[in-house]
């Protein structure tokens, strides 16, 4: 392999370094003499990048060239090997030779330099390799999935709104903070429910989401509509002919009145007359008619039309067609006037009547569904709602209940939702006007709340081991660590290097793996991912979020050779997702942190609304953070402040906190 023009003076700084002048690479430093030596090093066919930092891919390849040599392989550039190096360059016929006396050198990383613009890289299965794979944060939908050990409620609660005792209306509130698993559980609860089964009642579901509305108007549009189509789409054939009969009916009985008697007649009399006019007319000048309009129509069809029995027939025919059309559209139309075409009116200054018409279509809707149907709702995100979009939705679920059909499954973090009620003007008069209240009482939000959700399930409560075990299943399959205990039975699944170009989606056949060659992961990404996502996070958002941006920025140092090792960026994750203000101060004082990642204590304090700045930090670095820095190889200041610099960190403090 070529490696990249060598100009004079990566030659003269060889010669320096092979005479013996002073030298010690730094992790994550970059230096001239790191250019040089990397220059060498991929003209013998080392897979590097020549971008002057010293890392693990460069001393890896130090290290392995010592070996060839039967040199100490301390993975530092010693002058012997220095010196070798630089005959090799300045006399090129001396490398074939010198690679059939050393043999292949081992390629560590996927060089930049035989890239193409714009085209993807596959990562050879070597050390620090990381498989191009994501955690969506998308809702889980299937027990078969659950890793927090959310099935086993998922299941007591399909069974309780399955039994026969359990009577709507029924509003259940799935309580969590943000990013525990809300909707996960009601997707989950979701899809056991439409299950099929041989025995017990049959659900249908309806998904709404009310934070995506700004508009009171286009919510409450939205959601009525939403229930409506949900319950027809639902009913049997029979059922929905019988709710269309009896809303035709009652609209008939509200909207008509004494008029469908006066059109009911109309009807009939021209009918009659009509009838009776043509059977007339056709005797009296409808044959001179005919005659006129034979050489037009035809000896069969004047035959047809002169005989006086079909005449009338016919008559009456289009007739009756044509009043029918009449009736319908002046009518019949307008007395089976539903809801949802309602709804698409743009005219809101008569909310009033669309709720009174909302409960008795409701009621219409009640009466078609049979009794082994039940109808769930679920509402998800109103912790996400606006305060007038949140109380909207509220006294919608009030006016609801008039339904003997409905059950509702409301998704909230219930301390976000009170807080927001306690500011309206009904739960302020519900804090006035409550004679029973006192200081170990819920406040006036809570209680307002418990006058639409009649239960609530908090979502349940997981461990360090279940948090292990999400972070297991989260993993791609050649990434799962193995604990010892399982045997070849359950061992890991690798996946084909051909199954990740597909992945990638490399299409030069020149550089297509075999098909039989197996991508195995780096054993470091997931030991890292095991250590120290159970220990810090116990809210699966942010434990995915931390394992996408770890391993993201893994894989791309896979390629970009940055000098920090494997532990050392998971460990900064954790502590940019965890602690970001305490990383941020130690980006902008770097000589608190010593070598091994010991801290110096402050000496003075700085009040920040109230608090200690310093004193908080203390009990930080003497806790679980300070763990972090000291763990090795450790978190010094210059590392804190290298891969601030490489990853782009920002610190976005509240407003109530000074910068320190």
């Amino acid at each position: 392999m070529e490696g990249p023009p060598v100009h004079d003076n990566v030659i003269e700084t060889l010669r320096l370094m092979a005479e013996g002048r002073s030298f010690k690479p730094q992790m994550g430093r970059k230096s001239a003499e790191v250019t040089a030596l990397q220059r060498a090093l991929i003209g013998l066919g080392f897979r590097l990048n020549d971008d002057g930092f010293w890392g693990p891919l460069t001393s890896d390849a130090v290290r392995s060239l010592q070996e060839k040599l039967d040199f100490e392989p301390t993975g530092q550039p010693n002058p012997e090997l220095v010196r070798i190096l630089l005959d090799l360059l300045q006399n090129p016929g001396m490398q074939e030779e010198f690679s059939k006396k050393v043999g292949p050198v081992s390629q560590e990383a996927t060089t930049s330099a035989e890239q193409k613009a714009g085209e993807p890289v596959v990562a050879s299965a070597t050390r620090g390799q990381v498989l191009p794979h994501t955690i969506s944060d998308g809702a889980v939908r299937d027990v078969s999935q659950d890793s927090l050990g959310f099935t086993s409620y998922v299941y007591g609660l399909q069974q309780f709104l399955a039994a026969e005792e359990t009577r709507p209306p029924l509003a259940i509130g799935i309580t969590a903070r943000w990013g525990q698993g809300k909707t996960s559980f009601m997707r989950m609860l979701e899809t056991e429910l439409e299950r099929p089964r041989k025995a017990g009642p049959r659900f249908v579901s309806s998904w709404f989401n009310p934070w995506l509305y700004s508009d009171p108007e286009q919510l409450w549009n939205a959601f009525v509509s939403n229930i409506s189509s949900c319950i027809l789409h639902a009913l049997p054939r029979g059922n929905r002919f019988l709710f269309h009969y009896r809303r035709f009916r009652h609209n008939l009985e509200q909207r008509v009145g004494f008029g469908i008697r006066f059109w009911l007649g109309l009807l009939m009399i021209l009918s009659t007359l009509g009838i009776f006019l043509y059977a007339v007319c056709s005797d009296l000048g409808g044959t001179a008619m005919l005659d006129m309009a034979g050489k037009y129509i035809g000896p069969d069809t004047k035959e047809l039309l002169t005989d006086h029995s079909t005449l009338p027939f016919l008559l009456s025919v289009f007739g009756a067609v044509f009043l029918a059309s009449i009736f319908y559209y002046r009518v019949v139309k307008k007395l089976d006037f539903g809801l949802i075409d309602y709804l698409q009116k743009k005219d809101f200054s008569v909310k009033a009547g669309a709720l009174v018409q909302f409960q008795n279509e409701m009621e219409l809707l009640a009466e078609a569904i049979p009794d082994d149907l039940r109808v769930v709702v679920f509402i998800d995100d109103l912790d996400r709602c606006e305060e007038k979009i949140l109380m909207e939705v509220i006294s919608s679920l009030q006016v609801l209940t008039v339904s003997s059909k409905c059950y509702f499954v409301l998704g909230l973090d219930l301390a976000i939702v009170a807080r927001q009620i306690e500011g309206s003007v009904l739960a302020q008069a519900l804090e006035q006007t409550d004679e029973k209240q006192h200081p170990f009482q819920h406040g006036s939000g809570f209680r307002f709340l418990e006058k639409v959700i009649q239960a609530r399930l908090s979502v349940p409560p997981y461990d360090h081991e279940e948090i292990r075990g999400m972070v297991e299943r989260l993993l791609p399959k050649s990434l799962a660590v193995k604990t010892g205990e399982e045997d070849d039975a359950t061992a890991v699944k690798t996946v084909s290097q051909a199954e990740v170009a597909q992945v990638v989606r490399v299409d030069d056949p020149a550089i297509q793996p075999p098909e039989d060659e197996e991508v195995l992961d780096a054993p470091e990404i997931g030991e890292a991912l095991v250590k120290y996502g159970p220990v810090y996070f116990d809210n699966p958002r942010s434990l995915k979020r931390f394992m996408n941006s770890f391993r993201m920025h893994a894989h791309l140092a896979t390629v970009v050779d940055n000098g920090i090792s494997t532990d050392q960026l998971a460990r900064y994750f954790v502590l940019a997702e965890c602690w970001p203000g305490l990383l941020d101060y130690f980006k902008h004082n770097p000589q608190r942190l010593m070598a091994e990642g010991k801290f110096v204590p402050l000496a003075k304090e700085q009040g920040t609304g109230g608090r200690s700045l310093e004193k908080e930090i203390d009990r930080l670095m003497e806790g679980a953070a300070g763990g972090l820095f000291r763990e090795q190889p450790a978190l010094d200041g210059d590392t804190i402040v290298h891969l601030c610099k490489w990853y782009g960190f920002r610190f976005y403090r509240a407003e109530r906190f000074s910068t320190p």
